[in-house]
């Protein structure tokens, strides 16, 4: 019998309380109280985190990983809110307050993904987040401009997505497996290539999902803060970033990126708006007919379509590098070395 079984005497199933614990933990963190900037709200937070994970322990093995992650979740949401409240207690900046958050997220959720098997790609996209928080923050205490960071991190997260299949591959054991059965001529279980498989799979798509969504958020920061070389960035950035979901076959791999991009160019178009520019509206209608009736074209689907997206993503990529050099200010700081 399943353990999510109706039983009698009214007893609630295990993954309908594990849900509606996680929906409680989950909807509590939005109360007024538990986000006041105090040590009994700190402590108060990190006292939600104990509770998530034990219930999650609890609950390992008796229902399936969905209802467990769903308490990770709310585990890691509110250990973001204990180190987002301890960081503005101690009067640091905004910037290293998100930092702190997502580090501490990152930090719980990832343990206890590893202890207890579950949530690899909530731990997995978390981890990526963090790492990008991270370099942004140190960048900031460093006394250097936000924007800086914001600029220069997605340009080379989105450029070096194509390495992210190897390393999940190697988190997932594949590499390891591969070695054994080249060097040491030991056969390999398919159960063990399966589950290497599956842990891979969930690697790539949360690393996909935390790069997508720190790209994502320096696109939307650049055009909301930025000036006109910032935005023409997020454009390009964007762009960057549908071209290269193309690396991925599955469309949940693609989807995070996609997502991502969308993002970028619904914020740049609110931004370009905004800015009451009278012919943005008709030159972004007319790019959308354009482009749909080009490569929705059967001649172009049949025979140059792939050709024609690689030659785009190159040029796209070169342009964007270019503007990265123009709004980071390297194209001025080279002059002056090159004059004699």
């Amino acid at each position: 019998m399943a353990v999510t079984e109706d039983r009698l005497g009214g007893t609630l199933q295990p993954a309908f309380a594990l849900w509606s614990a996680a929906t409680v933990l989950g909807g509590a963190i939005l109360l007024p109280a538990a986000r006041s900037a105090t040590w009994t709200a700190t402590a108060t937070a990190g006292l939600a985190v104990v509770v998530a994970l034990l219930l999650a322990w609890w609950g390992r093995r008796r229902t399936g990983s969905g209802p467990v992650t769903a308490l990770l979740a709310a585990a890691g949401a509110w250990a973001a809110l204990a180190g987002w409240l301890s960081t503005v207690l101690l009067d640091r900046v905004p910037v290293v307050a998100v930092a702190a958050a997502i580090v501490c997220a990152a930090g719980i959720v990832t343990i206890a993904s590893r202890l207890l098997g579950v949530g690899r790609p909530l731990a997995t996209a978390l981890l990526v987040a963090a790492m990008v928080a991270a370099v942004v923050a140190v960048w900031v205490a460093l006394g250097s401009d936000v924007r800086q960071p914001l600029r220069i991190v997605p340009v080379l997260v989105v450029l070096g997505v194509g390495l992210l299949p190897r390393f999940a591959l190697g988190a997932g054991g594949l590499a390891e497996a591969s070695f054994r059965l080249r060097a040491a001529a030991q056969s390999v279980p398919p159960e063990q290539v399966d589950r290497s498989l599956r842990i891979a799979e969930e690697h790539l798509l949360g690393g996909l999902t935390g790069l997508a969504a720190g790209a994502g958020v320096c696109g939307a920061v650049l055009i909301g803060t930025g000036d006109y070389r910032d935005i023409a960035l997020a454009f390009g950035l964007a762009l960057l970033l549908w071209l290269r979901s193309r690396l991925f076959e599955r469309t949940g791999q693609q989807l995070p990126l996609r997502l991502a991009s969308g993002a970028i160019l619904l914020s740049g178009a609110i931004r370009v708006l905004l800015l009451g520019w009278a012919w943005v509206l008709p030159a972004a209608l007319g790019a959308v007919l354009v482009l749909t009736m080009a490569f929705g074209a059967r001649r172009v689907r049949r025979v140059g379509r792939s050709r024609l997206l690689r030659v785009a993503e190159i040029l796209v990529a070169a342009a964007t590098v270019a503007v990265l050099v123009a709004a980071t200010g390297l194209a001025e700081l080279a002059d002056p070395l090159a004059k004699p």
